[in-house]
């Protein structure tokens, strides 16, 4: 049961009625790192039941932030009456229970819904209050709940067909048709405010029906319907800055036949894109206009072929301006596609005979996502066809089961180029809406922490929490820019030396598709300062006993050394404990003086300081350290021969032993042959 109307008052809406649009803002952002994705082949996941079990439920439409943050909204039966619902999914999550929107004990019909790139959403509807037909609005900010439906409409007249747009602050534009006067009506709000009073964008005593409405990334709006003048149905429009008035209308299609089912799109900059549908005579063609940003219209072009039937366009505009648009061909589905300041595409097929109903979206890097239905001689079934930017068509993959039928979907694109469509679908005994997710990217790099300095042997933290808007997450790894890896999300590396490195991270889902974000840290050198008790200053530094390093892990060394070019090469091993970081000191024990030894029986030899460096070895690494000797401890280690020079390891930070050094013996050249 539709309402209190009469057909003289329904006259001209079916057209209208067969389309169910959702209108998104598209956004321009930026990221302090940009992850770039690897993409296995996008991949459709079995369809979920959204809506609660033994509800008729029918005309769903769907938003998606771009975080991957979904709403749907739809119009049940509840009893004699219709009211309208609401479900939300954050990214990764399930669906929430529905909730009503609409008050109880009466008609709402045609839900539309927006979301802005936070996650904050409007819904609206047309709602009968036992006398008139009104236009009501809710809004919902991100993890929150639904406000009270508010009126927007004026009171005492007929408003239906609302349409919705926000842009990415969460400003909103809504359009309707009042039937009481034949005029297009609208009404704003600032994000955070009340809705502003109704105005009139159609010309004074012109009938006008169809509105359709999409906001830039700014704020600006453009707003198209179709008037009727001269005994024709013309296509017209008017636009508005943020916050300002609404221009004059202007007429786009030529007056000579009529046209209908205008359709908008804009991107970030505020260029826009209408298409709609033109009377040929004895059929219906494509025809779109567009013009840049605060520019003037195109003259109409053609995007039908001459001479055949072509109706239930669509269209869809990515942020950069790349545009494509759908529609149903004498029982095929047809898209053509314009670069950015370009001229569009000759048709391409997209299905075969029997379907209607398209739809398509765009993601924020123009690849594209179309969805109808389709008649395979008992029942209908939900189709879908994808395009990266520039690309040709995919062979059209089937979302809905086919036993039974389903009608009506919905798509919307999340930033990463994720998707969800939602459609009606009828079991035998009841219509119900289901949801299906087109996983095309990997998961989202979220509370990424790359430290962005650090010192030589410091142990560094590194985090991730990666977040699969619709798969399960796989493995998490890191490069740390030295030929050092870890695996984890939340992992720790020291640097053995100084310098500037580059880190990558990489998550991937359980579908193969990865995401990779960089970050960059500068490493200092680590302090140079003898710890105490190796050989500093003071009596602690020349009793030559081995400091310690509180706290510290003690890397081990290897028996004997090779010292070569004046320097002891010492082989050090941390364990997996570490790190291990300090400073290695080589002393060995020299006889005192004859003087000495009179003067201080008990001391009968010194320890004498020949070499000390820094390391750092991350956890179970291992390093050879090069050791800067002496004079002294070189002129003993020559005076040794190849017996080897007995000295002693210790310092901060490492195992203190004996240590043997070895000269590396030089290589002398081959003897010529004698003839």
């Amino acid at each position: 049961m539709r309402g209190p109307f009469t057909g003289d008052d329904l006259k001209g809406r079916g057209a209208v009625a067969r389309r169910f649009l959702s209108v998104a803002a598209l956004a321009a952002f930026a990221l302090l790192w940009a992850p770039t994705a690897a993409s296995a082949a996008p991949t459709w996941l079995a369809p979920t039941n959204v809506s609660d079990a033994g509800t008729n439920t029918e005309a769903p439409q769907v938003a998606v932030d771009r975080q991957g943050d979904a709403v749907a909204v739809w119009q049940y039966a509840d009893g004699g009456n219709f009211v309208i619902q609401a479900t939300t999914r954050e990214a990764g999550g399930t669906w929430s229970a529905p909730v009503d929107l609409s008050p109880p004990g009466s008609y709402a019909y045609y839900p539309q819904v927006a979301i802005d790139a936070a996650g904050d959403a409007v819904a609206v509807w047309e709602y009968y209050d036992g006398t008139h037909w009104v236009v009501q609005a809710t809004t919902r900010e991100a993890g929150g709940t639904w406000s009270a439906p508010v009126e927007l409409s004026p009171s005492g007249q007929e408003s239906v067909e609302p349409r919705v747009a926000i842009d990415a602050e969460g400003d909103a534009v809504v359009v309707w048709e009042d039937l009481s006067d034949r005029t297009i009506r609208t009404a704003g709000r600032a994000a955070g405010s009340a809705w502003s009073s109704p105005t009139s964008l159609s010309p004074p005593g012109q009938e006008a029906r169809g509105p359709q409405v999409a906001l830039d990334a700014e704020g600006d709006a453009v707003a198209a319907w179709r008037g009727y003048e001269g005994g024709k149905w013309i296509i017209q429009t008017a636009s508005s800055a943020v916050g300002g008035a609404w221009s004059t209308p202007a007429a786009l299609s030529a007056p000579a036949r009529s046209a209908e089912g205008a359709q908008v799109a804009l991107d970030a900059a505020g260029g826009a894109v209408v298409v709609w549908e033109r009377s040929e005579g004895a059929n219906w063609s494509i025809q779109a206009a567009g013009r840049e940003a605060g520019g003037a219209w195109s003259s109409p072009v053609e995007l039908s072929t001459p001479g055949q039937e072509a109706t239930e366009s669509q269209v869809a505009v990515d942020p950069q301006g790349d545009a494509v648009a759908i529609w149903a061909h004498t029982g095929t589905i047809q898209a053509v596609g314009r670069e950015a300041g370009g001229t569009w595409s000759s048709p391409v097929d997209l299905s075969p005979s029997g379907q209607g109903s398209p739809q398509v979206a765009l993601d924020a890097e123009g690849d594209a996502v179309a969805v109808w239905r389709g008649y395979d001689g008992s029942n209908w079934t939900i189709w879908s066809a994808s395009s990266a930017v520039g690309g040709a068509w995919s062979t059209p993959v089937a979302l809905s089961v086919p036993a039974w039928s389903a009608e009506r979907p919905q798509v919307a694109f999340d930033a990463d180029g994720d998707a969800v469509a939602v459609w009606q679908r009828y079991d035998g005994s009841d219509e119900f809406v289901q949801a299906a997710f087109l996983d095309a990217a990997g998961p989202q790099l979220r509370g990424l922490s790359i430290p962005t300095s650090g010192t030589a042997g410091q142990a560094l933290p590194f985090s991730v929490s990666p977040l699969d808007a619709f798969s399960a997450v796989g493995a998490t790894s890191w490069s740390f820019g030295d030929g050092a890896t870890a695996a984890g999300t939340a992992v720790t590396h020291a640097y053995a030396k100084a310098g500037t490195y580059t880190v990558t991270v990489t998550s991937a889902d359980a579908l193969g598709n990865s995401s990779t974000a960089t970050g960059t840290v500068t490493v200092a050198a680590a302090p140079m300062t003898p710890p105490a008790g190796t050989g500093g200053p003071g009596k602690a530094g020349r009793s030559g006993k081995a400091g310690k390093d509180a706290g510290s892990t003690r890397a081990t060394a290897g028996a004997r050394a090779r010292v070569k070019n004046g320097r002891a090469l010492l082989k050090l091993t941390c364990p997996a404990s570490g790190p291990c970081k300090g400073q290695v000191v080589l002393s060995l024990r020299v006889k005192k003086p004859a003087m000495a030894l009179r003067a201080r029986k008990k001391a009968p030899s010194r320890s004498v300081r020949i070499g000390a460096a820094s390391f750092a070895l991350a956890p179970g690494g291992n390093a050879t350290v090069p050791v800067k000797l002496s004079a002294k401890g070189l002129a003993l280690l020559k005076a040794s021969g190849r017996r080897g020079l007995k000295a002693s390891l210790g310092g901060a930070g490492v195992k203190p032993g004996p240590l043997v050094l070895k000269a590396t013996p030089r290589r002398h050249p081959a003897h010529p042959h004698r003839h």
